[in-house]
């Protein structure tokens, strides 16, 4: 199924991409970001399905209904056989709405929405899946190599997975509540984090954290986010192997994660900055689980040499993508970059922060990683024994809980 989505906001048009995409998992969805645009793709190649915003640059979402409508009565189509078009947009003054309708609006969906309205507003005009996948005969590395750089997602811890209906329940919520649900899962932290630095969200300060992304987001912006996240089937890693090596990593990150906040907070450097980066760390490998558990969904098999194999060929570059894609702030990427290593002699107080925690979890026991650690701490000004200690607070946390 051709399904064409015309929207400026990029975090709308992703949500709007995840809902078509859980009703019909076989539709291809082009995206546009201003109604000339979206026009020109619909004269070379139409659509079964169009979704529009009202309010672009240039040719807004009235003209293109317009234009769509004209093309499809100078070729012939009857009324009942016109393609859906839906309107989604904030303009829901009756006086927009019956000028819509006369130009031959099929729906209307007024936003702010709710996710589970959009959905059951989408059914009707979606069907039902098609068997064939053109993919079943590419191995996974093939099939990696072919994503786009918009196709590239995260899944989401079990725990996030199994709360989120909770979450979805705005009445019974506050920021305070939301961030500790959560606060330690890598998908919704960068999600929401780069949301809030983007298009019409961007207040001229850039944010690094989850608590303040949520602030500025608002709590049904940021359910809506959220829950489009989950809605992809990939999301949840059900394949034992997958399920297995994404919990070992989100532990392994969560225990990062603490360690930092713990060094940040006894050093006086900004420990949620600290937690957000060491979360956001691994989100290279996270992906090629995801990717890899959509693979699978091709009649598949997966053991762990071909696994061990993309994680090394693609988690790296995948990471780079996301960290551009997403454009997270400078300041995150440092720090992420800080605890892979340093060059040169470096004095910053938050990159000391970050490598430091990176060499106390290290596994290697040998003497160079003690020297680069004792001279990381001593710039810190903070006793190894101290240093520790802290580690020891983390590793009886209940990170498995989290």
């Amino acid at each position: 199924m051709q399904v064409l989505i015309i929207e400026d906001d990029p975090w709308m048009a992703e949500l709007l991409t995840s809902l078509v995409r859980n009703q019909r998992s076989d539709a291809h969805i082009t995206l546009c970001k201003e109604g000339l645009a979206g026009w020109q793709h619909w004269q070379k190649h139409g659509a079964e399905l169009v979704l529009s915003d009202w309010n672009m640059p240039g040719m807004n979402g009235l003209d293109l209904l317009e234009a769509v409508r004209k093309s499809e009565r100078q070729n012939g189509i009857h009324k009942t056989l016109q393609v859906p078009f839906i309107m989604v947009t904030a303009r829901n003054d009756k006086r927009s709405v019956m000028e819509a309708v006369r130009l031959g609006l099929t729906d209307f969906i007024a936003k702010p929405f709710s996710v589970e309205q959009v959905l059951s507003r989408l059914k009707p005009y979606l069907g039902d899946s098609e068997n064939i996948n053109s993919l079943a005969e590419l191995s996974l590395e093939e099939y990696l190599d072919r994503l786009s750089d918009e196709e590239l997602e995260l899944p989401l811890s079990p725990t996030l997975q199994e709360t989120l209906e909770r979450s979805m329940r705005p009445d019974e919520q506050d920021f305070d509540s939301l961030s500790a649900l959560w606060q330690r899962d890598p998908a919704i932290t960068a999600r929401l984090v780069a949301a809030a630095n983007s298009g019409d969200y961007f207040k001229g300060t850039t944010l690094t954290t989850l608590s303040q992304a949520l602030q500025r987001l608002g709590l049904h912006t940021s359910l809506n986010l959220a829950l489009g996240v989950a809605l992809s089937p990939a999301s949840n890693l059900t394949d034992p192997l997958l399920k297995a090596r994404g919990e070992a990593l989100w532990k392994s990150t969560r225990e990062l994660a603490e360690l930092c906040q713990a060094l940040a907070a006894q050093v006086g450097d900004n420990s949620e900055e600290a937690y957000t980066a060491a979360l956001l760390s691994n989100i290279g490998e996270l992906v090629v689980l995801f990717e890899s558990q959509s693979w699978l969904a091709t009649e598949q098999t997966l053991d762990e040499a071909m696994l061990d194999a993309a994680m090394a060929r693609f988690s790296r570059p995948f990471s780079a993508t996301l960290k551009a894609n997403w454009r997270l702030p400078l300041g995150l990427r440092q720090r992420i970059g800080a605890l892979y290593g340093m060059g040169g002699q470096v004095t910053d107080k938050a990159d000391l922060v970050m490598r430091s925690a990176a060499l106390l979890l290290s596994p290697e026991e040998d003497s160079e990683r003690e020297a680069l650690l004792n001279k990381c701490l001593r710039q810190l000004n903070l006793g190894r024994s101290i240093a520790d200690g802290l580690l020891e607070a983390v590793r009886h946390m209940p990170l498995a809980e989290a």
